[in-house]
């Protein structure tokens, strides 16, 4: 036993001189011997003359990407990095063109990494781009950071045109053609253009065109304008052709897609191109507008053609005609988000689809902004939807579901429809076929178009005045729904719990009590 003992120790030991060597060799110092980082550091310390080593590091981070090798990773010193280039018709703070990574947040000696702490922050101070990121082939990081201050009036290089002739793209960053991780930053206070004469300006925060395989997470997008002057699109975030691209669990913020009363889309994050699949997953979408009116498309979410998944965000207080505008969404999933508390005329409005395809909503919570959702097409963008186990809320006013044009064809599985003036509305029966099965009314002013086997009671929300759409214990959705093969609900819990899958997004947990065998000993 005491041999046994001893090995034990031994092996402990081993393993601990093991795991020790692998964190020395992760650290900045010795990562510097077999020539992978690069450092950077203000003045003094910093001078662009020196090698960009541990010891004698760079003073702008934009020399440091020019020496830099494929695969370099560089680290940033906290500090203020500004002055702006002209780098192929695009002037910013810093212009990637190769594969490195940028990781800022380090204190001076760069043995502590911690960005709160050691804020490193690219500023433009309004006189260019911060950050522009091209190049096929290319796969860039961005960690860190703070980006502020940009300004891309007049630099129209490689921009989308963003539903028309573009006056600038990407005030914080700009990516093109490339591949980049854009992980852990604040992007905040930047302007893609002051658009005018028609023109349109996209992407405040980031602007994506055409980035496959790109990764936007963990970032605070804040206070961010497309345009200060005209046509604006995606306040926070515009993706173009975003093939592969994710956006995950990031703060988008109090974005503008337009300050003045013009057209407008996508105050928050706004998503174009046919055929293109994006996900847009566990992000807190809130405060974003589309313009001064209040009106414009999508307040928090615009897209305009693709097929991108919308999965487990979150949508309040955002201001424009709708929270989400899903137009011509080709056959995606918007699945378990909540949507509640906007300053909206609709919740969700769906708008043309594309032949063949069907779009499926499920798990969702729509409540308290306007009608919960609106559906509507014509003859070039015939629209297909399911609603499965969604739980559509009001405020006592409004439509539950509202089709107001034909060439819609939709079918409501397993949901809620509470506190609505009118519940199930469809305008054009004739043109567009909608089936009800298992509905749960509660509250409306009229219920409208039932459809089959219908359930009247109360939901038994938790806390709706709190926002809170979760049901409790004596909820008449429990166990009242039918098997339509969805296995999870809004918080990914197993779908059913109990005999019978429960109506509405959420399956609400049962207390299971089990016999207590005791044994003696």
């Amino acid at each position: 036993m005491k041999q046994h003992r001893w090995m034990l120790s031994v092996v402990w030991v081993l393993l601990l001189v093991v795991m020790t060597a692998a964190l020395w060799s992760a650290a900045p110092g010795s990562a510097r011997a077999n020539g992978d980082t690069l450092y950077v550091a203000p003045p003094p310390s910093g001078n662009d003359s020196n090698p960009c080593s541990l010891t004698l590091p760079c003073a702008t981070v934009q020399h440091a990407v020019d020496v830099a090798v494929e695969g370099n990773q560089i680290l940033v010193a906290a500090g203020t990095y500004s002055g702006v280039e002209d780098h192929s018709g695009m002037i910013q703070v810093l212009y990637i063109d190769k594969s490195v990574s940028v990781k800022g947040g380090y204190s001076s000696d760069f043995n502590t990494w911690d960005p709160a702490a050691f804020p490193t922050t690219l500023d433009a101070e309004g006189a260019g781009r911060v950050v522009s990121i091209v190049g096929t082939g290319v796969s860039a990081g961005l960690e860190g950071i703070v980006i502020t201050g940009g300004n891309a009036s007049g630099l129209t290089v490689n921009c989308p045109p963003a539903l028309g002739t573009t006056d600038g793209c990407g005030g914080g960053i700009m990516v093109y053609e490339a591949e980049a991780h854009i992980i852990d930053n604040i992007i905040s206070g930047n302007l893609a253009a002051v658009s005018a004469d028609n023109r349109s300006a996209s992407g405040g925060g980031i602007c994506l065109t055409r980035a496959n395989g790109s990764v936007i997470s963990g970032n605070l997008i804040t206070g961010n304008f497309a345009s200060q002057g005209e046509r604006g699109m995606g306040g926070g975030i515009h993706m173009n052709y975003p093939y592969g691209v994710e956006v995950l669990s990031n703060q988008v913020l109090n974005n503008v897609a337009t300050t003045g009363g013009f057209p407008a889309w996508g105050g928050g994050i706004a998503i174009d191109g046919s055929g293109a699949v994006a996900t847009i997953s566990g992000n807190q979408i809130e405060g974003n507008q589309t313009n001064s009116l209040a009106t414009g498309y999508g307040a928090g979410i615009y897209h305009w053609y693709g097929a991108s998944n919308f999965t487990g965000n979150y949508l309040i207080g955002n201001i424009g005609d709708h929270a989400v505008y899903l137009g011509a969404h080709e056959g995606g999933r918007f699945e378990a988000n909540q949507i509640i508390s906007n300053t909206t005329e609709v919740g969700i409005l769906l708008f043309n689809g594309s032949l063949g395809q069907t779009s499926v909503l499920a798990n969702n919570i729509v409540a308290r902004s306007g009608d919960s959702l609106r559906a509507q097409a014509y003859s070039g963008g015939p629209l297909t939807v399911s609603l499965l186990h969604n739980t559509l809320a009001g405020s006592g006013t409004g439509y539950g579901v509202h089709v107001t044009s034909g060439y819609v064809t939709m079918d409501l599985t397993n949901n809620i429809i509470a506190n609505h003036g009118w519940g199930i509305v469809n305008d054009v029966p004739a043109e567009s076929p909608l089936t009800a099965d298992h509905t749960l009314f509660w509250n409306n002013g009229d219920n409208g178009i039932v459809g089959a086997d219908p359930i009247y009671g109360d939901p038994a929300f938790m806390d709706p005045d709190g926002g809170d759409y979760h049901i409790a214990a004596g909820s008449a959705a429990i166990d009242a729904a039918i098997d339509v093969g969805e296995p999870g609900d809004l918080d990914g819990d197993t779908r059913p719990i109990g005999p019978a899958p429960d109506i509405g997004a959420d399956e609400a947990w049962r207390w299971v009590f089990l016999p207590v065998i005791l044994r003696s000993y």
